[in-house]
């Protein structure tokens, strides 16, 4: 949990500077304010779960078997062994902690106002994720894949509904929240959060082993 805050502490401190270093101060209101702290903060947690940290272990070789590239495979062979708590914990987490992506991403930025770009979003962030597990001590799954772009199209449908069917949350949340686009601020909500839980991995795996 003092890994996390400290993660979370550090990306938005430096999303923060970037925003108002690119975005003109006098058009940033606090709603856009708080969608771009709580979509860094997301994006920090979704990789704190996903495990992209070296801290547990890492190679600078590929094994091809370390691969799962069969959809439902893993989940089909855990489901005969018998319907646990940890399945449906995987299952479901996969799915819920990529939701926020869907429905924060086209809040904040008018080109991914649609299910297709938001889609592709959540998909290209998973497939990196997986991409990362690949030098890490993590399996690396396709189910995954398929479940937190899942995750990413509900969020964005749960969006969407919301647009139609509540002007105030039109009115209030999204016209406020885009009233400047900034083409920075997606790439470093989830770059610099990245880049950060990597970077102190390495810290921490070398503490851990030298202190």
């Amino acid at each position: 949990m003092q890994i996390l805050g400290r993660d979370i502490l550090i990306s938005l401190l430096i999303v923060i500077i970037i925003m108002y270093t690119t975005c003109k101060k006098d058009k940033l209101s606090y709603i856009y304010k708080i969608g771009i702290t709580l979509l860094c903060i997301t994006m920090v947690i979704v990789f704190s779960l996903t495990g992209v940290s070296p801290m547990s272990g890492f190679n600078i070789s590929i094994n091809i078997h370390d691969i799962e590239f069969i959809p439902f495979a893993g989940i089909i062979e855990m489901i005969k062994g018998g319907v646990t708590f940890y399945l449906i914990i995987n299952i479901l987490g996969n799915i819920i902690m990529f939701m926020p992506i869907g429905f924060l991403a086209p809040i904040l930025f008018n080109k991914l106002d649609n299910l297709k770009s938001t889609a592709i979003l959540g998909f290209c962030i998973s497939l990196f994720i997986e991409f990362t597990q690949l030098f890490l001590i993590r399996a690396t799954d396709i189910d995954d894949l398929i479940l937190n772009t899942f995750g990413t199209i509900l969020g964005y449908l749960v969006f969407s509904y919301l647009k139609k069917s509540i002007p105030e949350f039109r009115r209030n949340i999204i016209d406020q929240s885009r009233i400047i686009q900034n083409q920075f601020m997606l790439p470093a909500c989830i770059i610099i959060p990245y880049m950060v839980i990597v970077i102190f991995g390495f810290y921490d795996r070398y503490i851990y082993f030298t202190g």
